[in-house]
């Protein structure tokens, strides 16, 4: 949506009245979307998931939609038919987000062996157009789930890490709220792991700290997640390298890689810029190493601290 309207969105979304509007236009533009995506040729059904699916926050969430196919659908011809409808909808509506494409034998499998999201957000799926069979059992055992819930606390802190100290172009508002977002879940997935309850609870509401707090407090929640895993199964064992050879370094970037191997970083670019601290390190001290990574440009990517157990 467009900067004006994306920030009128943002800055109304709490009131009463208005954001019930808001998200009666979320519930419109989900079922346009929906109408669309059925029309496709061998459609058998058109599920919200996610956020969206429940209560969805304005102006924040995206409508992310799967699509169940037949398998009978001439793949090129068909996605490029896809591609094209996608298209045409996201400009009318910028709020689709993410599309997933399942043909039932896949969905079948995803949903017995996937991750967190094929066992946390199924029964909250909304189906829009025709039907989905019944879901099968979930076959993976109580470590795989908490295997599960640590990836995704993982990515929720690395995604808060990114937004605070890598920050893209975005509107305040928007940018406060993904912090937010991305703490809550960061905090309850990790809450999920050390109480080894039966399922993550659901996102809370938003922590009215600031964002360095935020941040100080998903890297402990991790931390403590982090150290409980690496003890617990083969499966979250891994080989660690203390100074591993950077890769891609050239220039003038070359000696500073060599200062940083020194030091114990490692260099995952373009994406990530890695320091791995002893399992005993606060969150202050990880705090201060993303922040001394985050000064210096020559690093690629998203600057994160971890511990070793993290690691």
């Amino acid at each position: 949506m467009s900067g004006l309207l994306h920030r009128a969105v943002l800055a109304t979304r709490s009131t009463p009245v208005v954001g019930r509007l808001w998200r009666a236009a979320y519930r419109g533009a989900a079922a346009s979307c929906a109408a669309g995506l059925a029309s496709l040729p061998h459609v058998e059904a058109v599920v919200l998931h996610r956020g969206a699916a429940g209560a969805p926050d304005p102006g924040v969430s995206d409508l992310d939609v799967l699509l169940v196919r037949g398998s009978a659908a001439s793949e090129p011809a068909w996605l490029a038919r896809l591609a094209a409808t996608k298209g045409r909808l996201k400009r009318a509506f910028p709020m689709l987000g993410d599309l997933w494409v399942a043909e039932p034998g896949e969905l079948e499998r995803y949903l017995r062996r996937g991750g967190l999201r094929a066992w946390e957000d199924r029964p909250g799926w909304r189906v829009l157009r025709g039907a989905l069979p019944p879901a099968p059992p979930y076959a993976g055992d109580p470590l795989k789930r908490r295997l599960d819930a640590w990836t995704w606390a993982f990515i929720a802190h690395m995604e808060l890490t990114r937004r605070l100290l890598r920050p893209a172009p975005d509107i305040p508002a928007k940018r406060d709220a993904d912090l937010r977002k991305m703490h809550a879940d960061c905090r309850r997935l990790s809450d999920f792991v050390l109480a080894a309850g039966s399922g993550p609870t659901a996102r809370a509401r938003p922590d009215g700290r600031g964002p360095r707090e935020l941040w100080l407090d998903s890297a402990r929640a991790l931390a403590e997640a982090s150290a409980v895993l690496a003890v617990e199964g083969a499966e979250t064992e891994r080989s660690f390298e203390p100074w591993p050879s950077p890769a891609g370094a050239a220039g003038a970037a070359e000696a500073l890689c060599r200062n940083l191997r020194a030091r114990g970083v490692v260099l995952d670019a373009p994406y990530h810029c890695w320091a791995v601290l002893e399992d005993g390190a606060g969150p202050e001290r990880l705090w201060a190493a993303s922040v001394a990574m985050a000064a210096e440009p020559a690093l690629p990517g998203v600057p994160m601290a971890l511990t070793a157990s993290a690691w």
